[in-house]
């Protein structure tokens, strides 16, 4: 409204003045001072300031008024303007700022990916996973749950509940949450994942993947880059993959899962074997660290208020590693800047150092000035939570040096994070 306000008082201030200087007002019985506009001599209003004249001009009485403003009246009004100006821009930041404070605190909404929720229900874990063939459903969990515990299972598995009369799975998949689906991977043979589907999130301002594969299909027009709402159709659940499933052991394999570098491609080229292909790009799940989802569902049903910070912040620390200043892990801090610690440094940074889940994903990152190394090297180990993964063994023991180093595959995935 005092917007409104000021700018008809200007409106009507340089009417006057444009009145008096073309000689068609007149200033106590004299001409006003200045040459007078020539006869069809363009206009030293705008088209719109005119328009906008004639519109705020007052309609009753007479309409050749001739208002008198001087200069000093709308002088006067400029300390006005640029104190509303200071009081918008203020209000307007308390409002952004409040803004990002609630949605960093949204809590973490989320729904499971077919209608198979027997997970949230007492002793529904054998109704909820499929297991491996000839064995019971603890091999469809996440972690360490195959061949004795020596092998990782990056993801669950969710057993299927409707079949058509041939048997073949008609159960649909939905998205876990509001995203965008990042890749569609739709010839099933290129993987052990078959066909797939990866949905990027932004949980608490971190990135985030859902990986649903082994599918028997997709809803149809679903393409990459098409925003998906939490709850959408997106797939079929079926028994796709390199391992030829049967159909009556047909599931769902979930993922959350964080990227692990951005440009995957070039890291992994070189690397190939003779005559191997890297079909699914960034996309390939060797880029892909997975967290169990399966908590992650458990926990927002215990606490619905739940934000995937707060989540992540709860996490044990397996181990820290130090990282080359030169060469920091850019993916792992640019997709989840939250967990980086940054500021004016009193000396130049010389390293970084990072502090690692057991499965290898990386929860907080703050540079160091007073270490060196030329190499990422392994800094401290907390052993409770990597007893709990023996498969994943990252990190193992130095019997030369009486310390801790990296592992062939913690040393691998190490340079997968810096590289650049």
């Amino acid at each position: 409204m005092m917007r409104n306000i000021f700018l008809r008082l200007e409106t009507v201030a340089a009417d006057a003045k444009r009145r008096v200087s073309g000689g068609e007002g007149v200033a106590n019985g004299r001409r006003a001072k200045g040459r007078a506009r020539p006869l069809g001599a363009p206009d030293a209003c705008s088209r719109a300031k005119r328009w906008r004249a004639q519109r705020l001009r007052p309609t009753g009485g007479n309409s050749n008024v001739d208002f008198r403003f001087n200069h000093r009246y709308t002088n006067l009004l400029q300390p006005l303007r640029r104190r509303l100006k200071l009081v918008t821009c203020g209000l307007f930041g308390v409002w952004v700022f409040g803004l990002g404070v609630l949605s960093s605190a949204l809590a973490l909404d989320i729904t499971l990916p077919t209608a198979n929720h027997a997970l949230y229900s007492p002793s529904g874990e054998e109704q909820f996973y499929q297991g491996t063939a000839g064995h019971d459903w603890h091999s469809g969990q996440y972690g360490c749950v195959r061949s004795g515990g020596h092998q990782y299972h990056e993801g669950i598995d969710v057993r299927c509940l409707e079949r058509d009369r041939h048997g073949e799975p008609t159960d649909r998949v939905v998205a876990i949450a509001d995203g965008e689906v990042a890749y569609v991977a739709s010839v099933g043979g290129q993987s052990n994942y078959g066909r797939y589907v990866l949905v990027r999130h932004r949980w608490d301002g971190v990135e985030v993947f859902s990986l649903y594969a082994h599918l028997a299909g997709f809803a149809p027009g679903l393409r990459a880059g098409q925003a998906v709402k939490r709850g959408d159709w997106i797939a079929v659940l079926g028994h796709s993959g390199t391992q030829n499933i049967p159909k009556d052991r047909a599931h769902l394999h979930l993922e959350i899962c964080f990227q692990i570098n951005r440009n995957f491609a070039a890291w992994f080229a070189p690397r190939m074997a003779k005559g191997d292909r890297n079909d699914h790009a960034n996309y390939n799940g060797i880029n892909l660290q997975g967290i169990d989802p399966a908590a992650i569902f458990l926990a927002t049903k215990d606490k619905p208020s739940l934000n995937f910070r707060e989540y992540m912040e709860s996490q044990p620390v397996a181990f820290t590693a130090l990282f080359p200043a030169r060469r920091p892990p850019l993916s792992c801090m640019r997709a989840q800047p939250w967990c980086n610690v940054n500021g004016p440094e009193p000396k130049p940074v010389t390293a970084y150092e990072v502090w690692f889940m057991a499965e290898g994903v990386a929860t907080f990152v703050r540079p160091r000035t007073d270490v060196t190394t030329p190499a990422p090297r392994v800094l401290t180990v907390n052993e409770p939570p990597l007893i709990s993964l023996p498969a994943r063994r990252l990190v193992e023991r130095d019997a030369k040096r009486r310390g801790w180093q990296f592992t062939t595959k913690g040393g691998e995935l190490m340079e997968m994070l810096c590289f650049q």
